[in-house]
């Protein structure tokens, strides 16, 4: 009985996940726009500038691609400290209002598992509260500091 084919990987893809990985990835995609508009979709363009920049075969990568990357990556740092500052508001009102809050997702995990927080691409930040009325109390602080729902 023969084996089902299986599709070969995208190439563009299994050489980002290499590069994430922290292995060879062989030779450059020829693509380069589709490699950076596939990094970008995917959220993982820093991630991948972070890792390729401490490679010894950085500076053998393209001109145009090293600086789309970086470009990039200078983007998500000031990003980054902007998102941290709004956080540390967001979580410093909500405490003032004795709301125990949790941290989830993308916001935890680019402070607990990565080793800069802007190399972890997020759009949003997610919070649980332990009831239904502490998350409406907490709206209401959410409220105070200048924020609406889009969909009210």
């Amino acid at each position: 009985m023969a084996l089902p084919s299986t599709p070969s990987p995208d190439p563009i893809r299994a050489w980002l996940a290499a590069v994430i990985r922290g292995a060879e990835p062989g030779a450059l995609p020829p693509d380069e726009a589709g490699l950076l508009d596939t990094a970008r979709a995917d959220g993982v363009l820093t991630l991948c500038h972070d890792r390729l920049r401490r490679s010894p075969r950085w500076t053998q990568y393209p001109e145009t691609l090293r600086e789309a990357m970086t470009r990039h990556a200078y983007q998500a740092v000031a990003v980054e400290l902007m998102r941290a500052a709004e956080l540390r508001d967001v979580l410093a009102a909500l405490a003032q209002a004795g709301l125990p809050v949790l941290l989830l997702k993308g916001a935890a995990l680019a402070y607990t598992l990565y080793p800069e927080p802007h190399l972890r691409d997020r759009c949003d930040t997610d919070l649980l509260l332990p009831s239904r009325d502490e998350a409406e109390r907490a709206w209401r602080v959410l409220q105070t500091l200048g924020y609406q729902r889009p969909n009210a």
